[in-house]
């Protein structure tokens, strides 16, 4: 599992370099979760969520803005719980982009299965965006997994690795793309209740048109359960 982890990230910076002309962004996402549990079967989950751009170009190309604060992300999902490994979730999510304000509209089924040390996770989501008046459907797919450095179980005190893979086609009034996103990360559990995790999230926007977008984000998250 480490060797996959540091080819994965060996991967991430091998793409950083070999862009050539398509556009590309570079920054840091750092997040905050905090989940509420109401009785057995409800939990509410909560995100704070900001987006800080560091680099962006070619100039020739993007818009080349460099530096700046980018978006504000506030994401609220109840989950129902079908099973110990498997819920339905709604959800809503409030967005500040440039001065502009973006709502979406979550649905979502997951189910988990731990095989061995790993844990599996599989999320089918879609979700319908309305931003300045235009409207855009996403079908959403993340296979994720998670891996203790000791052990067979994430134990307090304990680090562990988090691998993310989504694909995300979106459907909009005047085209169709697809987005591909990879995740790869090192966590550390503090406790039963929280947990902190940091690694590179490399993002492929566009795929269809001939003007790919890649990004490439250090993401920082500081997980809660009350």
């Amino acid at each position: 599992m480490k060797r996959t982890y540091l080819f994965t990230l060996v991967l991430l910076f091998s793409l950083l370099f070999s862009f050539g002309q398509d556009r590309y962004q570079f920054g840091v996402i750092p997040q905050i979760n905090n989940g509420f549990a109401f009785g057995d079967e409800y939990e509410l989950n909560s995100k704070l969520e900001v987006r800080q751009l560091l680099k962006d170009g070619p100039e020739n190309i993007a818009a080349g803005k460099g530096f700046h604060f980018e978006r504000t992300d506030i994401e609220t999902v109840l989950n129902r719980k079908l099973s110990p490994l498997d819920g339905i979730a709604v959800g809503y999510l409030f967005r500040v982009e440039e001065g502009q304000i973006i709502h979406r509209f979550i649905q979502q089924y997951s189910f988990i299965r731990k095989k061995g040390g790993f844990r599996l996770a599989h999320r089918f989501r879609t979700d319908q965006t309305l931003d300045d008046g235009d409207f855009s459907f996403r079908f959403r797919y993340r296979f994720g997994i998670e891996k203790p450095l000791a052990g067979l179980e994430i134990d307090p005190k304990e680090f562990y690795l988090k691998f993310n893979n989504e694909y995300l086609p979106t459907y909009s009034e005047r085209s169709f793309d697809i987005e591909i996103r990879a995740l790869a990360s090192l966590g550390y559990n503090l406790s039963d209740k929280m947990k902190f995790e940091t690694g590179l999230d490399y993002r492929a926007e566009d795929i269809v048109s001939k003007d790919t977008e890649h990004q490439c984000w250090l993401n920082i998250g500081w997980f809660h359960s009350f």
